[in-house]
């Protein structure tokens, strides 16, 4: 975010020198300079506003406990549409809303879990129209957590989760082209359902 803001005060402040260049001594701005100085410094500020709101709103997330988790993931998962969920064991997974939720995905063909092996509440959601992607013959684990939803869409995004220092989870979104990360994610779950088939 800082490197925008520095190139937004870059430009604006290279249009002053080339106005200031370009001006002899003896000539004096007239009202149509001073509008398009004035119109500049104001895009300028819009769009360092900009991107403070984006940044604000698309920084990194830290949760410290298991339930503020779950709630991070059912309001992610509630609100888009077909759900690329890569995970592990899905331990976040334990109440009924969420069960009740991760069904209704399922029956409207809009659920796809990404595991090592099979599990029974993965089963149950299968049964209920999941599509399930287990490769236990890579016999690895890998240490990636990314929910995707919208998936196969261009307003697809991704939720990245890692675990930080003293038990805390941090959680990052990235919309498709925003991140190499998203393309990677997108690509591994390719590959995956190539090879279940």
């Amino acid at each position: 975010m800082i490197k925008n803001i520095l190139s937004q005060v870059g430009s604006i402040a290279s249009l002053f020198g080339l106005i200031f260049t370009l001006k002899s001594d003896q000539q004096t701005f007239g009202g149509l300079e001073w509008f398009l100085l004035f119109a500049s410094f104001f895009l300028c500020f819009v769009s360092i506003y900009l991107l403070v709101i984006e940044y604000t709103s698309n920084k990194p997330q830290v949760y410290k406990n298991k339930s503020d988790i779950r709630d991070y993931m059912f309001d992610w998962i509630k609100n888009g549409g077909r759900v690329v969920i890569f995970t592990r064991d899905m331990s976040w997974v334990n109440d009924d809303e969420m069960k009740n939720l991760l069904r209704n995905k399922s029956r409207n063909r809009e659920c796809i879990i990404c595991m090592p092996k099979k599990i029974d509440k993965a089963v149950e959601l299968e049964n209920e129209g999941a599509i399930i992607i287990e490769y236990p013959s890579l016999d690895y684990t890998p240490l990636s957590r990314f929910t995707i939803i919208n998936y196969g869409r261009d307003d697809a995004k991704i939720a990245v989760g890692k675990s930080i220092d003293s038990g805390k989870h941090l959680i990052e979104e990235f919309g498709n082209g925003e991140h190499p990360f998203f393309q990677v994610a997108n690509d591994l779950v390719r590959i995956l359902e190539k090879s279940a088939k």
